[in-house]
């Protein structure tokens, strides 16, 4: 799954691991391939990332697009993992994440911008919240919201919303 993937680093805290977007630009090292790059990246790929299996569990048998990751810096464990997976239709996106009892699958909709603007729009700090609300780990969030009411705002077009009604 990772074959095709160069992790990227926005922040300490955040890390993205994405397929299309990453392997567009070609590495600065010399005449080297997207391809030979995305291989050794994968090759020297930080404890905290999850393993192959886990991953191909969390794509479920679809085309995965991307994975994204949110970790606690300096903590042995493995990083939350929500999967973004090819979905039909203009628009539509289509994720996989974990809860308790296996994987869930959500579809949203983004709206172009002249319509929806800036709510329109999924937020991939909305991917990763609702990622993170969903996680039994030990740093996930669902044993603190589990039983309890939650106003969400403000995360585009709702993902984490939608995650909270059905799994929460």
């Amino acid at each position: 799954l990772l074959a095709g993937a160069i992790m990227v680093s926005a922040s300490s805290g955040f890390f993205a691991v994405s397929g299309r977007r990453a392997m567009r630009r070609r590495p600065r090292q010399g005449r080297v391939g997207w391809k030979v790059a995305a291989r050794r990246a994968c090759e020297s790929s930080p404890s905290w990332l999850p393993e192959q299996e886990a991953l191909k569990t969390l794509a479920a048998g679809h085309r995965p697009v991307g994975f994204f990751c949110l970790r606690v810096p300096d903590d042995p464990g493995k990083a939350i993992t929500a999967c973004e997976v090819r979905s039909e239709g203009d628009g539509m996106r289509r994720f996989h994440l974990s809860v308790a009892d296996g994987v869930r699958d959500f579809t949203v909709q983004e709206l172009p911008f002249s319509e929806g603007k800036l709510g329109g729009h999924l937020w991939d700090g909305g991917i990763l919240m609702a990622a993170w609300a969903l996680a039994t780990s030990a740093c996930g969030g669902a044993h603190h919201l589990r039983g309890r009411r939650v106003l969400e705002l403000g995360s585009g077009i709702g993902l984490l919303g939608i995650a909270l009604a059905a799994c929460v």
